[in-house]
């Protein structure tokens, strides 16, 4: 049960005034009672997108133990109109940890017609096991976005599997975007086979960028000591 405070702020959730909800579900999240989850799932769609965003940014602060019921509801905000709720979402799903089965709807959003859900998925891919959406990720590796590519570069890192290197050599080697190279060479620094350490040597002594040069450089170094591959995060 709540205590005394928190009742206080969960009764002002329901106030005509935005600002009001908005201050409530801030000093619920900062007093941090995950029995307070379930009084802010109605504010996330709440018509106002600053009492939205301080909704989802609250019950992220309750943490992994809040109810599925919070949980599916901040995931389903992925594809919000508004891009401050959306990340605030990705930050929330770092924080609450969702099970991945709440996340059926992210292959759908990875091909989104608006970049910037397609922007979202794909960061919050990146910090949860995606394994079960790689076949969706490696479709994504193509996406005309360059943002939305360093995100699924990192996604795919993150699983540790083998078949995930040649792929990030491949982005290494000719992706257009100066940061999606750069994220693959500090993400295949974590990767010591021979084939690794080549792209990175070919890159690091020509491409056209100095700070992909210089990540390269950094990503060999960090393979030549490395004994297998794990998170590169």
């Amino acid at each position: 049960m709540p205590d005394h405070a928190a009742r206080l702020l969960i009764e002002l959730l329901q106030d005509s005034h935005p600002d009001i909800r908005r201050v409530a579900a801030e000093s619920l999240g900062k007093i941090g009672d995950p029995k307070t989850g379930g009084a802010l799932v109605p504010l996330l769609s709440d018509r106002d997108v600053r009492v939205r965003e301080a909704a989802v940014r609250a019950i992220g602060r309750l943490g992994p133990s809040i109810a599925d019921e919070a949980s599916q509801a901040v995931v389903a905000l992925l594809d919000d109109p508004q891009e401050p709720v959306r990340r605030a979402v990705t930050i929330a799903i770092g924080e609450i940890e969702p099970p991945t089965r709440l996340f059926v709807a992210v292959p759908e959003l990875l091909t989104a017609r608006d970049v910037s859900t397609r922007r979202s998925a794909a960061r919050t891919l990146s910090m949860i096991d995606a394994r079960a959406w790689l076949s969706d990720l490696v479709k994504a590796l193509q996406d005309p976005d360059a943002e939305v590519r360093q995100h699924v570069v990192a996604a795919l890192a993150e699983l540790g599997d083998p078949i995930i290197a040649p792929l990030l050599r491949d982005r290494l080697a000719r992706d257009p975007s100066v940061a999606v190279r750069t994220e693959a060479a500090y993400r295949l620094g974590k990767i010591g086979d021979p084939e690794t350490k080549e792209a990175l040597a070919a890159v690091a002594s020509r491409d056209p960028d100095r700070g992909v040069r210089q990540w390269a450089q950094m990503g060999l170094a960090a393979a030549k000591s490395s004994t297998g591959s794990g998170s590169m995060q």
